[in-house]
């Protein structure tokens, strides 16, 4: 049984274990074998396992994985490709749904930072495709509006002073 945790920059990911937590860390295994922070950022050294209050079995399996999580033998490396309609496949063909499959096969490091990224975009897109173009729809049928103007600007060309007084007759233009 897993839990689906949403987050803000990275999307859902699908947690395996709770956690663990300490000294404003928190660390989580996804389904997959990888750990990761609750908020989907990739573990950067092995020295965060042991300050997220990981011991034990947990610690060693950890860390274990995190030496050997990028070798060819149990994990061999493949490319990923970013596909015409913003999706992302591995060189094989397969279509990278999950922010987990990018923290297994890439370092940690800038690239998977815009892959992560690159997804969770692509993901909130084939939530709602119609979403993108609803505020420029709902303009188009209110009409056009006016430019908001600034308290106490006056349209170009007429002054503030030359505004009628309630009561009193406007008074013509001049020249």
């Amino acid at each position: 049984m897993f839990q689906v945790l949403r987050t803000k920059r990275f999307g859902e990911l699908e947690v395996e274990h709770g956690g663990w937590q300490d000294a404003g860390l928190h660390i989580v295994r996804l389904t997959n074998g990888v750990y990761c922070h609750v908020s989907g950022l990739p573990v950067s050294s092995k020295g965060e396992f042991q300050k997220a209050g990981m011991q034990g079995d947990d610690l060693l399996k950890a860390e274990n994985w995190f030496e050997h999580r990028h070798d060819s033998e149990e994990n061999p490396p493949q490319g990923v490709v970013f596909r015409p309609d913003g999706s992302m496949a591995f060189e094989d063909g397969t279509l990278v749904t999950q922010s987990a499959q990018l923290m297994q096969c890439l370092p940690p490091g800038e690239f998977l930072d815009a892959a992560l990224k690159a997804l969770f975009k692509w993901q909130e897109g084939q939530k709602a495709p119609g979403l993108k173009n609803t505020r420029a729809l709902e303009a188009a049928k209110k009409g056009p509006v006016a430019p908001k103007r600034k308290a106490g600007t006056a349209k170009k060309g007429k002054s503030p002073a030359m505004a009628p007084v309630p009561g009193q007759a406007a008074a013509p233009p001049p020249g």
